[in-house]
């Protein structure tokens, strides 16, 4: 059983389209490695990092199906779901991160 096949039977097991399987799984495998590394003070980069490792080897699993089925790599596919996968871990850690300075400015003004 080849790596699509295994994820077509996820979705359809949940009544999920791929791009939206892509999302959900996405920000699952995020917000878990949060957890994971919350004792660390790098585990929003840690996170993001590992989910965005996460995704790369789907896809080049995504892409080794393809190579076997057509001979050709789906370029436009993999960016799109490399982005559906990755927009939400990418927005929160932006909005985290902005949240964090915010509060460490207006923290550091308070103490002047």
């Amino acid at each position: 059983m080849r790596w699509y096949h295994i994820k077509s039977w996820v979705a359809d097991s949940i009544s999920l389209s791929h791009d939206a399987m892509h999302v959900h799984v996405g920000l699952f495998i995020f917000f878990v490695l949060l957890w994971l590394f919350r004792r660390s003070p790098r585990r929003l980069a840690l996170a993001w990092a590992l989910t965005l490792a996460a995704t790369l080897f789907n896809e080049a699993l995504d892409a080794y199906d393809w190579i076997l089925w057509t001979g050709t790599i789906n370029w436009m596919e993999s960016l799109k779901d490399t982005v559906n996968t990755m927009f939400w871990p990418t927005l929160t850690a932006i909005a985290v991160n902005h949240w964090r300075r915010s509060n460490r400015l207006s923290t550091a003004e308070k103490n002047r």
